[in-house]
């Protein structure tokens, strides 16, 4: 599926959105990211959390090296986590 981006090769990343406030919202798309974004200026395996905030602005955290290994130990990490609440409310 070619990028809806045109011109040389720039910074894209996939990005979710979510908003609590009044119910769960959530989205995930295709996204051009300028040269000055956070985003853009990882490499390789490096992935980053941002956290837009209403007092602090904006939070970072940034994972240089999530290779496989830390992918896979943090999905399961949150899986048992997940279960662990469920079954900490009875919801089994």
């Amino acid at each position: 599926m070619p990028l809806p981006f045109s011109g040389s090769a720039r910074a894209c990343a996939f990005t979710g959105t979510g908003t609590l406030k009044s119910g769960v919202s959530t989205s995930v798309r295709l996204i051009e990211l300028d040269e000055t974004d956070l985003l853009a200026g990882l490499s390789g395996v490096a992935n980053a959390l941002i956290f837009k905030t209403d007092v602090l602005d904006e939070i970072a955290i940034c994972q240089l090296s999530g290779g496989l290994e830390q992918t896979a130990y943090a999905l399961l990490s949150d899986l048992v986590t997940l279960r662990r609440r469920r079954e900490a409310k009875g919801d089994e």
